[in-house]
């Protein structure tokens, strides 16, 4: 459970800001039963290969890449 607490040692309003957001993305995917490692290395390659759209990078509307056979 996130707290407070959870923001006190970020040491700076705009890191806890980032905290927050990168908190907000675990919790989703835990709450929707995404495997959270996978998601953030899939968005991450998404991103990297040109994806522009942020509602395809959503947790909401993940859905796994296949791997290549």
């Amino acid at each position: 459970m996130l707290a407070r607490k959870t923001w006190f040692f970020d040491g700076h309003d705009e890191n806890a800001s980032r905290t927050a957001a990168a908190l907000t993305v675990v919790m989703t995917c835990k709450q929707m039963k995404i495997e959270t490692r996978r998601y953030i290395r899939d968005t991450v390659r998404r991103l990297l290969a040109g994806e522009t759209k942020l509602i395809a990078l959503l947790p909401e509307n993940y859905a796994p890449a296949l791997p290549a056979s």
